[in-house]
């Protein structure tokens, strides 16, 4: 751009004169009209001064056309047809008062120079260029109320550079370049202005600038390699736009609106684009909308947006994509979609941060697709959304939420060794994570109150660990529903009354279970069929009122059951060969528990610290084992007995079942009824060797076995004991 000629220019009202024709006119007054033609290498300088003037030049050939008015009303038409043509038109300089100056340059021809300065009021400035190496110029009004400028530039050919400034209230200007390496620039200041810019070809750039209230900029380019940057009211103003187009590969777009109501509209179609919209800085900042679409490989989207009730919405297609959005304030809401609405999106990142309350953030990847990383992070606030929905294989959600009244969920189907991880800090969280594969791995952690967590694995291999820390929790657990084996779920809860359920069928599935409060409930329900075996499930419950019930169906399954406290509820029901249940009710009283295994080779072990409590053991089939365990205290601590159990055994429908068992120096009133039938089963053993053994007062043991070839060996130290022994 020529600026330091044209002010050369406008000064000393000369050019360089290498032409065969000179015409110079000069006008003092008003009203004055001023027409010159030439044809020829011309020369051609007008010089008005005063109102109502109107100055029209014609040349052809490579000429340089001067224009210089000041006044009020003046009208400047330069048409030029040749090549290396220079063209100015001044119109009221520096100001002095002017008002409705026009300029319309028309040049045909290469290396053609245009430059429109007109200050003043309703100035308008069309340049239209057609050839090469154009460049143009429009600098529309300098204070004294500039207002209703209109600037229309419109360039053909390569390396087409064009710049405008406009000062004032509502000005228009509109650029369209066709060619190569084009570049476009409008700077507008005040309130309801309008920028355009369309540019075709290769190497574009398109810059606008604009500063106040409801400007609108709008930039279409098509070609390879180009760039687009709006700016619009720089800190400060309300209900912008920005449209962004551009058709082709390595593009770049960058969008900075700040104030309220303001909206980015971002479409980009080829490879390696880059998009970024910076939207709002204040609480005040509200309701600004930006919407990225990018499709093919490669692309980039960043939104920040700073406010109330702001709306992010980016769409990628191909891979290796990444899109990031960060928002600050209330009632906010993102989306990325990745896959969904173009191609299947492979190897792709999202990410989106929000600060406040009442946020949605919606995350999509697949199409299907693979190794996508999805990444939620929600605080200061309540009342948060989150959701990552990703299909394919190899993916990786992550969600964090702090506040209260948070919801998040991860759904992941498709495909295989996907890794969820959610963590929320606060009240009311509900997580909920479905992942459809194998090998899949779903952690989630919540700290708060009245917190809830449902996991849902299928198929083989899948891990889900839930931790929770407050009262009311609740954790649901589905492994590999109706098919699947090797799957893990370890459910760790602090607080009161805590509920965690894991239901995994197939083979070789573990469970585990601590929960530390009161009136928690855990529940295990491991196999639908025969084959389903090796599921192991271990329960920790430290309080008062809790109950732990396991179900597992299959051989070799092993179900573990700790309870400290009082009014516990353990059931365990196996049903297979095989299987162990052991139950231990430490330091507490009147806990129930129930054991059924039905099935061969089964074993079953109750060790209680406490008293008063209900045990109930049955045994369908052959070569089951009960052993019974009474003491006082823990093996560390000083024996003192067991008082008021009352413990029913049953081994049925088999032969060789087996029992055993002590109740250590102190045991009182105890009450045992033992019942085995069919051949060959005992009540012998005992970790001294004398059967069945009991120390203490008042302790009374039943035992009835129906068949041929029983023994029953017990041992009762102590006075007031009752035996009776009944074989048939």
């Amino acid at each position: 751009m020529r600026i330091l000629l044209t002010l050369a220019l406008a000064v000393g009202l000369t050019a360089a004169v290498s032409a065969q024709n000179t015409s110079s006119t000069t006008q003092t007054g008003t009203g004055h009209t001023s027409n010159i033609n030439q044809v020829g290498a011309n020369d051609a300088t007008v010089v008005q001064a005063g109102m109502d003037n109107v100055s029209d030049i014609n040349q052809d050939g490579s000429n340089i056309a001067l224009v210089d008015q000041d006044g009020s009303n003046e009208t400047a038409d330069i048409d030029q047809i040749g090549a290396g043509n220079e063209a100015e038109a001044l119109l009221g300089t520096f100001t002095s008062g002017s008002d409705g100056n026009d300029a319309v340059i028309v040049q045909d021809g290469d290396g053609n120079y245009g430059l429109v300065f007109n200050d003043g009021t309703n100035n308008d400035a069309t340049i239209t260029q057609t050839g090469n190496d154009n460049e143009a110029g429009v600098i529309a009004g300098l204070v004294v109320a500039d207002a209703d400028n209109v600037a229309t530039t419109t360039q053909t050919g390569d390396s087409n550079s064009s710049l405008v400034f406009q000062a004032g209230l509502r000005n228009t200007s509109s650029i369209n370049q066709t060619g190569n390496g084009n570049t476009a620039d409008a700077d507008q200041g005040g309130e309801d202005n309008i920028a355009t810019t369309d540019q075709t070809g290769d190497g574009n750039s398109a810059s606008a600038n604009q500063g106040g209230l409801t400007n609108n900029s709008d930039i279409d380019q098509d070609g390879n390699g180009n760039s687009a940057t709006t700016l619009l009211a720089t800190f400060f103003g309300a209900n912008n736009d920005a449209i962004v187009d551009q058709d082709g590969d390595d593009h770049s777009a960058f969008v900075f609106n700040d104030g309220e109501n303001n909206d980015a509209f971002i479409t980009q179609t080829g490879t390696n684009n880059d998009a970024t919209v910076i939207a709002g800085f204040a609480s005040t900042d509200a309701n600004s909308v930006a919407e990225i679409d990018q499709s093919n490989t490669g692309n980039t989207a960043t939104v920040f947006q700073g406010g109330e009730s702001q709306y992010a919405d980016v769409n990628q297609g191909g891979d290796s994509d990444t899109a990031t959005v960060d928002q600050s304030g209330d009632s906010n809401e993102a989306y990325v979609d990745q896959g969904a609405t173009f191609s299947p999106n492979s190897n792709s990142d999202a990410t989106i941060t929000q600060t406040g309350s009442t946020g949605v953030a919606i995350i999509f990847q697949g199409g299907p697709g693979d190794l996508m990383t999805s990444d939620i992070t929600q605080g200061g606030g309540a009342d948060n959304f989150a959701v990552s929905d990703q299909y394919g294989a190899g993916h990786s959600a992550s969600q964090t939420q702090d506040g209260g009244d948070n919801y998040s969920e991860v759904l992941q189907f498709g495909g295989s060794d996907n890794t969820a991880t959610v963590s929320q800090t606060g009240d009311l969280n509900f997580s909920a994570v479905f992942d459809s594969g194998s090998t899949n791995t779903a952690d989630v952690t919540q700290n708060g109150t009245s917190n809830a967590a449902n996991v849902n694995l299928a198929t083989s291999g899948n891990s889900a660990t839930a931790t929770q820390t407050g009262s009311l929790n609740v954790v649901d657990h589905d492994m590999g529903t109706i098919f699947g084996s090797g799957n893990d779920v370890t459910s760790t809860q602090t607080g009161s009354e805590n509920y965690a359920r894991a239901f995994n069928d197939g083979t070789n599935n573990d469970a585990s279970m601590t929960q530390q409060g009161n009136d928690n409930f855990a529940y295990v329900i491991a196999g639908f069929a025969l084959s389903d075996a090796d599921n192991f499930a271990l329960f920790h419950q430290k309080g008062d009122g809790n109950t732990a019930d396991v179900l597992q169906t299959g051989s070799d399954n092993v179900a573990h059951v700790r309870q400290f406290g009082d009014g516990n509820t353990t059931t365990v029901t196996q049903s297979g060969s095989g299987n162990t249940a052991r139950e231990r009710t430490a330091t507490g009283v009147d806990n129930t528990v129930a054991f059924t295994q039905s099935g061969s080779d089964n074993f079953a072990r109750w060790r209680v610290w406490g008293d008063n409590n209900d045990v109930d053991i049955n045994q369908v089939t052959s070569g089951n084992t009960v052993s019974l365990d009474g003491r006082g205290s823990a093996p560390t601590a000083p024996v003192v007995g067991v008082d008021g159990n009352i413990i029913d055994v049953d081994q049925i429908g088999g032969d060789g079942n087996y029992i055993d068992g002590f109740f250590v120096d102190g045991s009182s009133g105890n009450t045992i009824t033992i019942l085995q039938d069919g051949t060959g089963n005992s009540v012998v053993g005992g970790t001294n060797g004398y059967g069945l053994w009991m120390v203490g007062d008042g302790n009374s043991l039943t035992i009835t076995q129906t068949g041929n070839g029983h023994t029953a060996d017990h041992t009762a130290l102590g006075d007031g004991n009752t035996t009776v022994i009944t074989q048939n």
